[in-house]
């Protein structure tokens, strides 16, 4: 017991120092101060990693919705009403719409479907659907699809409302279709 005792007195000092000259104290004085500064680092490089994460989900957000405005735009382009058809049949229901004249064709339909969180463009042909004329868009959550219509009423195009991502900012995308209707050029 007595060497012990010796260990802890501080009556034998050399106890506490090695032949360096340095004690066991100032050993546990620098590795708090070692722990401290690796807990401060990790901390840091955690935020640093939690902020890229949000910087790389923003960009990929922002890329989806960039590809969804373009592709809207073109496939609304593609919609062909011929010029003498002052009104036409686009059915229209609480989650989806079917526009004729899909690149000029009367029998050809662009159909719209959207649930939440996916939404989905079909080219049909004659009633007939081939999974090479579909194309998905998820993460994108419609609100809702309105006509834009000239001032005489015929519809010109395609108000979509939505938003991305379940963020609560609502984003509204305007596309008119490739060619409009008729205007009552006589019209005083």
């Amino acid at each position: 017991m007595k060497p012990i005792l010796r260990i802890f007195s501080l009556k034998n000092k050399k106890a506490f120092v090695n032949k360096n000259g340095s004690t066991i104290l100032e050993a546990i004085v620098a590795l708090i101060i070692f722990s401290l500064l690796g807990v401060v680092i990790l901390n840091t490089s955690n935020l640093t990693l939690k902020s890229i994460c949000e910087a790389n989900n923003t960009i990929f957000s922002i890329s989806q919705l960039t590809q969804f405005e373009e592709y809207f735009r073109e496939t609304m382009n593609k919609i062909n009403m011929p010029f003498f058809l002052t009104s036409y049949n686009i059915c229209y229901s609480q989650d989806s719409i079917l526009i004729p004249y899909f690149e000029g064709d009367r029998d050809k339909y662009l159909e719209i479907n959207y649930s939440e969180n996916t939404i989905c463009f079909s080219i049909n042909d004659n009633n007939f659907t081939s999974d090479v004329n579909k194309k998905y868009f998820h993460g994108i959550n419609i609100l809702y699809l309105e006509f834009l219509k000239t001032e005489t009423g015929s519809i010109e195009g395609i108000i979509c409302h939505l938003t991305f991502n379940n963020n609560s900012q609502n984003i509204t995308l305007v596309s008119r279709f490739g060619s409009t209707p008729i205007y009552d050029f006589y019209k005083e």
